[in-house]
This record gives structure tokens, C-alpha cells and sequence, in this order.
């Protein structure tokens, strides 16, 4: 939120504490339901502060505020660049995730920001082009290899997201082999 708050960005700065933005859809009545729930459970663990947009407008200004993180990092931080990544995990596991993460970054003394899609139904985006030059160096040859001949079983002529995910191998050549 500091990085937000730095970078100008927002129309009224938000407090520097982890925060979480809940986008709920449906009718009406269920978003009110919702709503009345996420507050009650936010609250119950040490929540100090819930907004809820009642319009439209104040909904779309909101989630956009959120969508300023990656620009507001980088502006945080002059001369530095910037790698983003994702992980799925459970949802049960993500207070783990976040707490682990902020530990790792404090403990290296890499600067970064957390941001994160939750129960949207979205999974990994990026690997499959921006990172997959790193997926032997992080799962090893042999991982990569058997990857190679699932993907060949499953899709011999190499229909599905050619190109991506899976970086060439010595026995795989970058082409699946029918």
C-alpha cells in the first residue's frame, strides 16, 4: 500500500497494512449477504477498516487501485526492475504463502510488493512464455523430459499452446514427437 501511496496514483492514500480487495458479484441481495459475511470474517481476524463500494463508479475506482500495484512498485523502487511470478495454491494455504513470502523478502533484502488473484478460477499466467527458459534449472531434466512425453500422449500433433510452457530439451528438440 506504501508503494500505492508513493506513487501518486490513488485519489486518497490508503493505510501502509496488509489489505485485501474482495470484488463480489451476483444480485443485489447476495452481494449485500456477501458482503455483510466478509466484513463480519475480516473483522473477527483483526481487520481495522472495511469499504464497501455502493456504486458502480466507487466499485470500478476501487479494483482499479488495485491494478496500479505493478506500476506503483516500479516506481517505488528507481532503477530497479521488476520480475513477477505466480503461484496457486489452496486457498486455506495462501495466509502461509503471504507470511512465508514477506519473510523471504525481509530475510534477502529484495524489495518487492505482494499482490494476488484469489478464487477467481485463474491459475498460472506467464510461465508458459516469460519463464519457461527456467523450468529445467528448477525441476530438473528428468522432470522436464517426462512432461515432454505426457504432453506428447496427450497431444501428439502439438495442437495445445504450442511453443509454450515447455522449453526445449536435448531429447525433446523443443517438438513433440509423434
Amino acid at each position: 500500500m506504501k508503494a500505492i501511496n508513493t506513487a501518486g496514483l490513488v485519489d486518497q492514500p490508503f493505510p501502509v497494512e496488509d489489505t485485501l480487495f474482495f470484488k463480489i458479484q451476483g444480485d443485489p441481495s447476495s452481494i449485500q449477504n456477501t458482503s455483510k459475511a466478509v466484513r463480519s470474517i475480516a473483522k473477527k481476524h483483526g481487520s481495522s477498516r472495511f469499504e464497501f463500494a455502493s456504486t458502480e463508479q466507487e466499485a470500478d475506482d476501487l479494483w482499479q487501485n488495485r491494478k496500479y500495484a505493478l506500476m506503483s512498485t516500479l516506481a517505488a523502487y528507481p532503477g530497479t526492475r521488476c520480475w513477477t511470478t505466480d503461484v496457486c495454491v489452496p486457498v486455506s494455504c495462501l495466509p502461509q504463502l503471504v507470511y512465508e513470502t514477506k519473510k523471504d523478502l525481509a530475510e534477502s533484502g529484495v524489495q518487492g510488493t505482494i499482490v494476488g488473484h484469489v478464487g477467481d478460477g485463474t491459475g498460472e499466467h506467464g510461465v508458459g512464455v516469460g519463464k519457461k527458459e527456467y523450468l529445467i534449472e528448477e525441476l530438473g531434466e528428468g522432470t522436464v523430459e517426462l512432461m515432454w512425453i505426457i504432453k506428447r500422449a496427450v497431444d501428439p500433433d502439438n495442437l495445445f499452446n504450442p511453443g509454450k510452457l515447455y522449453p526445449a530439451s536435448k531429447k525433446s528438440e523443443g517438438v513433440p514427437k509423434k
